[in-house]
Formats: C-alpha cells, sequence, structure tokens
C-alpha cells in the first residue's frame, strides 16, 4: 500500500489539525524509514506518540518546503495555503475564502495539486532518509577520517572510482606508496564514495594490518597479532554478520565466503596490508574470492604483477597542492599569519618534505611552538626523530644488506637522479645483484623510476634526509633483521 496516498495524507493531516499525535502516530506514514531517523535525531520515545511527534515535525517541514518565493503568487501558494489551512484545522468555507476560491474549487485543488505536492515533497525527504540511514549502514566499519579536506587528488579519485566500476576486469586495487603520502585517506575517501552509491556494494568491510600508529606523543604499537590470511577471512565473516563462519574449520570458511563474496559484490578493504603475514602471498589469494567483489588494499610495498590488480601509486603532492594543504592545517591550528604568508615563504616547507602531507602536517602542527627555522633542518628536512622511525624501521629491517647499501649510497647522485650505468658506478655490484637490489627498493616504495628508454632512478627528500641523519641513531637501538 502506498504510505503516500491522498487517503494516507488526509487522515495524517486531519490528526495535525486535531492534535490527536497518538492517531497520527498509528498512521501508515508512522513506519516510514524519515521517522525512524527523526525519533533518533530528537531522542523522542518509539511509541505511537513519540512517532507522532516526529511525523508531525516532518510535516512541518514539508510544509515550509512548498512554501514558494514568491507569496504573491497566487498559483504557486495555493497548494502551500491549502496544506497550510488543513494542519491549522480550518473550515473549508474559510480557507476556500481565504484564496479568493469557491469551495469546491478548493476540495479540486486540494485533490488535484495540494496533496500531490505534498506527497511529492514527503518522497524526497523518504528518498533522503534511506540514502542517510543506507550510508550509516554501509559506512559502519569505517575507521573515523583523518582528514577533512583532500587536496591533490582528483584525479586519483576519478581512477579509483572507475576501477571500483562493476565488469572491471582486475577486482583488486592497490594503492602503494612511500609512508604518509595519504593511501589511508585516499582509501577512505574512496569508500566513503561507494557507500554514497548505495547500490554498488551490498556492504563494505574495513580491516587494518598496522602495527603501529603515528600520534604527537610518538609511536603507539597496536596490542595485535600480525593480520593472517584466516584472520582476515574471520574479520570479513565477522563484519558481514556471519558469526557461525570465524568457528568452521579454514577450509570451509573458505568455502562459505568465496561462495559469498561470489553471489553477491562486497568491498573489503585492508589498509597497511605491508605489514601482514606474508603479505604478497596473502594478495594473491585474494583473487580467487573476488567477482563481482572487489578489494582495495593499501601498501608501501608493491604487491605484485598480478593480472588481477590495479595498481594506483600515491605519489607526492604537487606544490599547488602542497601550498594549500599548509594553509588549511594553518588555519585548523589558528597560525593566521602562517596561513596569510607568501607562497615563496612556504615553499620552503614544500621543499623540505617533499610533498609528503603527513610530514606537512607535522611541520604545520610544530609551528604552533617553535619557529619555522627550528623545524626544519637543512641536513634533515624534518625535525622529529619518531616521524623517520614510523615512515622507515619496518622497511629498512626487511632489505638485504645489498639493498640497504644502494639506498645509502643514493645521496651521492644528483639530485634528479642516476642511470643504470651510474648505479653499476655507484655501487660496484655485477647486473644480477643491481637487479635485486632495486627490485627490492622499488617494492617498498623507496626508489623511484623514471623516463623512457633510459630509467632513471632516484630516492624521495625524506628517504635522503632519512639515509643521510637518522639510519645511524636507528641502527644504534634496534639490531638489524634480515629478511628471509
Amino acid at each position: 500500500m502506498d504510505p503516500f496516498s491522498p487517503q494516507n495524507l488526509k487522515e495524517a493531516l486531519d490528526a495535525i489539525a486535531d492534535r490527536n499525535l497518538a492517531a497520527l502516530g498509528n498512521s501508515p506514514l508512522a513506519r516510514l524509514d524519515m521517522v525512524l531517523a527523526r525519533l533518533s535525531s530528537e531522542r523522542l520515545p518509539d511509541t505511537p506518540m513519540g512517532r507522532g511527534k516526529a511525523l508531525h515535525l516532518i510535516f512541518r517541514e514539508a510544509l515550509e518546503r512548498l512554501r514558494p518565493a514568491d507569496p504573491h503568487d497566487d498559483l504557486l501558494s495555493r497548494p502551500y495555503r491549502i496544506i497550510k489551512a488543513r494542519m491549522e484545522g480550518k473550515s473549508p468555507v474559510i480557507a476556500a475564502q481565504e484564496v479568493n476560491l469557491s469551495v469546491d474549487r478548493w476540495w479540486a485543488l486540494q485533490r488535484e495539486r495540494a496533496l500531490p505536492a505534498l506527497a511529492s515533497v514527503l518522497w524526497e525527504m523518504e528518498e533522503a532518509a534511506r540514502s542517510q540511514q543506507r550510508h550509516r549502514y554501509l559506512t559502519r566499519h569505517l575507521p573515523a577520517p583523518t582528514y577533512d579536506v583532500l587536496f591533490g587528488v582528483e584525479d586519483r579519485l576519478a581512477e579509483l572510482r572507475r576501477a571500483l566500476q562493476p565488469g572491471t576486469s582486475r577486482p583488486i586495487i592497490s594503492i602503494d606508496g612511500l609512508g604518509g603520502m595519504g593511501k589511508t585517506a585516499l582509501a577512505h575517501a574512496i569508500a566513503t564514495w561507494a557507500a554514497e552509491q548505495r547500490t554498488l556494494f551490498h556492504d563494505i568491510v574495513w580491516e587494518t594490518a598496522a602495527q603501529e600508529t603515528l600520534t604527537w606523543q610518538g609511536i603507539e604499537r597496536r596490542q595485535m597479532p600480525a593480520l593472517t590470511f584466516e584472520r582476515l577471512l574471520d574479520t570479513i565473516a565477522l563484519q558481514l554478520g556471519y558469526r557461525e563462519i570465524p568457528r568452521m574449520r579454514l577450509s570451509e570458511k573458505t568455502a562459505s565466503l568465496r561462495t559469498l563474496l561470489k553471489e553477491r559484490p562486497y568491498l573489503i578493504v585492508v589498509d597497511n596490508l605491508e605489514t601482514a603475514e606474508d603479505y604478497q602471498t596473502l594478495a594473491a589469494r585474494l583473487a580467487d574470492f573476488a567477482n563481482p567483489s572487489k578489494f582495495l588494499l593499501t601498501s608501501r610495498f608493491y604487491v605484485g604483477d598480478d593480472s588481477h590488480v590495479y595498481r594506483l601509486h600515491a605519489d607526492q603532492l604537487s606544490e599547488e597542492a602542497a601550498l594549500a594543504l599548509i594553509r588549511h592545517e594553518a588555519r585548523a591550528r589558528s597560525l593566521a599569519e602562517v596561513a596569510a604568508a607568501p607562497d615563496e615563504s612556504l615553499v620552503e616547507i614544500v621543499r623540505a618534505v617533499g610533498g609528503n602531507p603527513l610530514a606537512i602536517k607535522l611541520v604545520v602542527g610544530q609551528l604552533t611552538r617553535l619557529p619555522l627555522s627550528k623545524v626544519l633542518d637543512d641536513s634533515r628536512g624534518i625535525h622529529d626523530d619518531q616521524f623517520y622511525l614510523y615512515l622507515y624501521r619496518h622497511s629498512w629491517n626487511l632489505l638485504s644488506p645489498q639493498a640497504q647499501r644502494l639506498l645509502v649510497l643514493m645521496p651521492i647522485l644528483p639530485t634528479g637522479g642516476g642511470t643504470w650505468d651510474d648505479l653499476l658506478a655507484l655501487t660496484g655490484y655485477d647486473e644480477t645483484a643491481l637487479t635485486s637490489a632495486v627490485t627490492e627498493l622499488v617494492e617498498k616504495s623507496l626508489l623511484t623510476v623514471g623516463g623512457f628508454p633510459e630509467k632513471v632512478y632516484s630516492i624521495h627528500r625524506l628517504t635522503q634526509h632519512f639515509v643521510m641523519s637518522e639510519l645511524v641513531r636507528l641502527e644504534e637501538h634496534r639490531p638489524h633483521t634480515e629478511s628471509q
């Protein structure tokens, strides 16, 4: 039955006119999603009286939406004035006189124009409530955003939106890049966008493999074991509401989730995959669960060249975007002088941190108590030991000695980097050893490769500061662990 039928609307208007909120609360209209949402927002009890109060508020809002911009336009104002008269309980005779109509014509306009107009407004409000409810449901597992505005990512978000469309050939999307480049923010923004589409995915799962986070107090470690393939399956099952699956044997839960994820499209987000146990094998196994479901992975490490993987590299911000972020962060911290500073004064920050969003936020945060000259140091780029440990410790400890040596030698090259022959001369490695070392550094987002046909190899500004200034102190405090 149509809740917006003329009969239901007239009965609701009569109940409002009679101030009979209990009767209004028993109307078919009182079972709509927008009424439930209003109960929550107004903290009303879920009783006939509470629903009646909520529906009364909704009708008052609908009446305001019917109010014409020009109150003197009789043609446009009549639906509004007719509904208003009904809600106020005016007699048809008086209401008709107020709009210069006969009683018969007033009843006809109520039937032909006023009630359909009211139904249209109420339907729009119900659609908005359903959309908001669906969005809240789909985003219930997403963490709180670490941003309020993203800068310089429009092209990347557009690329991710295309990659998430149904029927694409690569159902696993990987966002990789150096720490602090905004991979998690990108994943959060695109997952939020996916939720706003309402029907793109049946549900959204978010799991993080992160073992530590960087706060203003320093590095905080999570008291959680490393993410494994089986633990990821358990998380997916629990977040989707299938509590019996984690109690199954691995083979059974694998089969159950494979069937589930292939029946309907789900979006599974795995953040900070590089800290998961055997992350490359884990990523490769996800292909068996994909289509129509999709997996969105963020990682500081390259997850491979599998034909199922669509790769997006999160690079540093452009100078324009970085300056916009600096000013935004300065305004958020009430640093009016920094926000109003000319570009030539702020570009020093961009050059020091290489357009790394996390580093920019750290620098601006320190400007609340320190002068820029103390925050930035020519030999280190940014004056914060914990920042470098957070960005590089895990990656450094996984490198082979050959890859570590190549990374340490990279700052010797010119600012723009060097060619393959330059790397051979720099390291003294043979072709096989250099290929292995370069591959390691590229996979861990520590070495940038560009150019064609001649390749040019370089490292990020922050990586250069790390290997020149922080490495010795880091190695003094943490013993090296070679990758196996």
